[in-house]
């Protein structure tokens, strides 16, 4: 287990979460509907990606780690926030003390991650394996 891998993934997952939230502040109606939460809330799979992609063996677990450790630092993040100031629908469920949930949503989106770094990194083997018969062929 590649605990470095995890622990840049989950700071990586709290960065985009902040960036989501820079991204809703600047929304000029101040409402956040489920279709704008769920594709801002895909952004966190980029976490589970990375981490994914810097080991070499098990993507998803590694995804799945980082997503619910960085679901752990935001809610520590909310827990530690004034309530009165209005943000994202995914963290206002945060304070209303339902971090289950948005644990269970980072670990979601991280595995999701996970999963695409291993379905990247199986098409590369398959292309180099690929590649390797084709030089082992001969001509003729």
């Amino acid at each position: 287990m590649n605990i470095r891998a995890i622990v840049s993934g989950a700071l990586l997952q709290v960065l985009v979460a902040l960036v989501m939230l820079f991204i809703l502040r600047l929304s000029a109606d101040g409402g956040v509907g489920a279709p704008r939460l769920l594709t801002l809330s895909a952004l966190l799979s980029v976490a589970g990606f990375h981490a994914a992609r810097q080991c070499r063996e098990a993507g998803l677990l590694h995804g799945m780690l980082a997503g619910l450790l960085g679901g752990a630092l935001l809610a520590v993040a909310v827990a530690l926030t004034p309530r009165d100031q209005s943000g994202a629908a995914l963290l206002q469920v945060a304070a209303d003390k339902r971090t289950i949930l948005l644990l269970v949503i980072c670990g979601l989106w991280g595995a999701t991650g996970g999963l695409f770094a291993d379905i990247a990194r199986a098409a590369h083997a398959r292309r180099a394996q690929r590649r390797s018969m084709r030089r082992q062929e001969p001509d003729g």
